[in-house]
Parts: C-alpha cells; structure tokens; sequence
C-alpha cells in the first residue's frame, strides 16, 4: 500500500545525499515495522541503521527484519538518548517531530526526510468515523517548524494514489491511527465502523501524503 511513499523517499535521499564514499548512517525516528529504513538498508549498501520507536515491539519487529542495525526504545516527545550530528538521513513517516532534537541529531549538510497526511489522506475511513479529521495545510505547519530548528526544505511531492484494502488492513490501519487511543477499554469490543472490518470485503481508500526533505544548516 505505501510502496510509492517509500520509493519516494528512497529516490529524493539518492538524489541530494552527499557522501564522500562512506555508508550513510541512517535515523528511523518512529520505525514501526522498519519497512522504510528496510527499504533504504537495501538501497544504500552498507548502511548504518538506527531503528527508534516508543513501542518495545516494534523495535523488535523492526530488528528482525535488519538484524545487523540498532534498535532503541525511546519517546520522541523527549529529550533523545541519541549523540550529536550522528545521522547522515533521518526520517520520520506519520509520526510525531521533536524539531530540535531532529536537528542536533542529523548533522551539518544532512537530510531529514519527513512524510505527513493531507486533508484527504484516507479519506473514505475519516468519513465512515473510523478515523479522526486531519487539518489542512499539515505540510506547510511542518515546514515552518523544522525551518525554525535548523532545516533547509530541499523538495516537497504529494502523492495522491487510490488503493484497495480488505477488511483487516482497514482495521489495521485505524487500529495505528490516532483515534485508536480515543477508545475507551470497554468500547473495544463494540462493532466496528461500516466499511471496517464489518464484512463489506475490498474498500477503494485515497492515500495522500506529502513527502518532505530538508537538508540541516
């Protein structure tokens, strides 16, 4: 489903990383899976990765599929346990930004690659309720954030694409979203939204997102 965002934020850090012959260290900040920084292991040979994430399990998750990178359980909301000017790349997809700490970590003349939702992102859950309303205008309110802790924008490209999904990634795909933290313990097993998970088979969902470089001062 988001191969063409991934493909995306391989080609803009192909494109405008500037190496003198050394493997690129790479900063997952919020790796999830570590589908990305998979993605990106395998584009640049050799590459250091560091794969960070609040969720213990998705750092394991993320290890085993790049087992020779480093895993750290951390809050991107603090302070981050990681040294100066250590990454080459950081990236961060449809998870928070802690723009200073962005900033110390990626060094002088780095990029950082960041991946937000537009207005329409997903749009056919937001309106069956499954989901919450993204505001309008996200990418340029992050623009303005990282600019002011340091960053250079570099490129910006919007993706709109429409992809079909059964009922369990739908449901997959709400359960990691925002709302999922509005529910309380004992709505979790109340029906689900109609279109998610109800039995109505393949959904046509919009995927929109803008993908953002930035290059550090």
């Amino acid at each position: 489903m988001y191969e063409p965002i991934a493909r995306a934020i391989e080609d803009d850090a192909a494109a405008n990383l500037h190496l003198e012959g050394s493997a690129p260290r790479i900063v997952d900040l919020a790796c999830g899976t570590g589908y990305y920084s998979g993605r990106l292991s395998a584009r640049f040979d050799g590459a250091n990765l560091l794969l960070v994430d609040r969720s213990p399990a998705a750092v394991r998750m993320a290890r085993r599929g790049n087992p020779h990178a480093t895993g750290v359980v951390l809050d991107l909301w603090r302070p981050l346990p990681i040294r100066d000017a250590v990454a080459d790349l950081s990236i961060n997809v449809f998870a928070p930004r802690n723009p200073d700490e962005f900033a110390r970590i990626t060094r002088e003349g780095g990029l950082l690659a960041v991946v937000v939702p537009t207005d329409r992102h997903l749009a056919e859950l937001r309106s069956a309720g499954a989901m919450l309303d993204i505001p309008s205008g996200k990418a340029e309110q992050v623009t303005i954030q990282l600019s002011s802790a340091g960053f250079d924008p570099v490129t910006s490209t919007t993706l709109d694409y429409v992809a079909e999904l059964d009922e369990a990634q739908c449901a997959a795909l709400v359960g990691m979203g925002p709302a999922a933290h509005h529910v309380r313990p004992s709505d979790q097993t109340a029906a689900p939204s109609p279109g998610v998970g109800s039995g109505a088979g393949i959904t046509a969902v919009t995927v929109s997102v803008d993908v953002l470089l930035f290059r550090r001062r």
